[in-house]
């Protein structure tokens, strides 16, 4: 048996010995969400999504990919304002508020088009 296999099939021991979610159940949960992940519906490639549960009462919530259950972790688990807050920073992130959209330039960070927006702007 090689290592990825074995690691798999320890992975899913734990799984299921921790939540009692199996297999069959992880499939059906797969396929309810459409086949990816919870959050941004990214489709599994080499790795299985990941089974997403809350720390502290063990709750599972759905399968998640490895970005965002990382991410999301990242926001502290279970502290929903705190990722209305991040929500609500991107719609309106301050700087923008205060000095308007006029501080950047069309086009990816170092390209030329970028670049040349910028030297308009600075001559302006």
């Amino acid at each position: 048996m090689s290592k990825s296999v074995d690691a798999r099939l320890q992975r899913t021991y734990f799984v299921n010995a921790l939540f009692k979610f199996t297999l069959s159940k992880y499939y059906k949960l797969l396929a309810y969400q459409k086949g990816g992940c919870a959050i941004c519906g990214r489709k599994p490639t080499k790795i299985r999504l990941a089974v997403d549960h809350c720390h502290q009462t063990g709750l599972l919530r759905g399968l998640l990919c490895f970005r965002c259950n990382r991410a999301y972790g990242l926001f502290h688990d279970n502290d929903v304002n705190r990722l209305y807050r991040a929500a609500k920073y991107l719609e309106s992130p301050p700087f923008v508020e205060l000095y308007g959209k006029r501080h950047t330039a069309k086009g990816r960070l170092g390209t030329k088009v970028r670049e040349k927006e910028l030297k308009k702007m600075r001559n302006e």
